[in-house]
């Protein structure tokens, strides 16, 4: 018997697991974009100095 009332049972879509990836790679490669174009760098206050540790090397 077919019920004229009740609707067909709906199907749930699920976001697809490679879309989660995807979002989360955008999101860590956009942070490492923010990261390197900041105006600060972590090096440029560190107590040591950037120069060649060989006499070849200068």
């Amino acid at each position: 018997m077919d019920e004229p009332h009740m609707a067909a049972p709906r199907r749930h879509r699920r976001i697809h697991p490679a879309w989660w990836v995807a979002a989360i790679a955008f999101i860590a490669l956009l942070a490492a974009a923010g990261f390197h174009a900041a105006p600060w760098r972590p090096h440029d206050s560190a107590p040591y100095r950037r120069e060649p540790t060989t006499e070849a090397a200068a």
